[in-house]
């Protein structure tokens, strides 16, 4: 018998090329939080799930894993102290042994509406005290903006009181935007 030849072909496999693309709204009033959204998909524009993608906004970095339709997912909430600023949004896919790396920053920077907040403040006397000046006065301040027709109160935020004499007393607003504080 002959040696049979034989025509072993030797394949390397390469990572097939992926696409990532960030949907975000145009822009967001602060406080108010907003999902942003990124899409892994593959080269027949099909999601691809259980990936890290990687989200950084403004310098903070944070990950979400592809759902089952490719999309990943994190809440993000502009702060007031971003004050109509433009913030840069990045989504990234490092890539691995199947799909290639990508990334997408959403062409222009994602910018978030700084809404004016509203102060309106109250001073009550002390219950019973008619005023007077050695029973402790009620400061209360409420802090809304407003969201087209209605008053949107804001949570967490730190008032400070200054009064006449130069003191200071300071509150943080609760769900109804209200800060209370005693002085006397």
């Amino acid at each position: 018998y002959a040696a049979a030849e034989s025509n072993e072909i030797a394949y390397t496999l390469q990572p097939q090329s992926s696409a990532l693309k960030i949907t975000i709204p145009a822009s967001q009033p602060w406080n108010q939080s907003v999902d942003i959204k990124a899409r892994l998909t593959d080269e027949d524009s099909q999601g691809i799930q259980g990936q890290e993608i990687s989200f950084n906004i403004g310098g903070s970095t944070q990950t979400a894993t592809t759902d089952e339709n490719g999309y990943a997912t994190i809440p993000y909430t502009p702060g007031y102290e971003q004050n109509v600023k433009a913030v840069s949004v990045t989504a990234s896919f490092a890539g691995n042994e199947s799909y290639k790396e990508s990334t997408d920053n959403n062409g222009d920077p994602y910018t978030a509406t700084a809404v004016k907040p509203v102060l309106s403040l109250n001073a009550e006397p002390g219950k019973g005290s008619e005023g007077s000046w050695q029973k402790p006065v009620e400061l209360t301040g409420t802090l809304t903006y407003t969201n087209g027709t209605e008053n949107v109160p804001v949570s967490e935020a730190e008032i400070i009181f200054t009064v006449s004499d130069g003191t200071e007393l300071k509150g943080t607003t609760g769900t109804e935007g209200k800060a209370t504080v005693f002085w006397t």
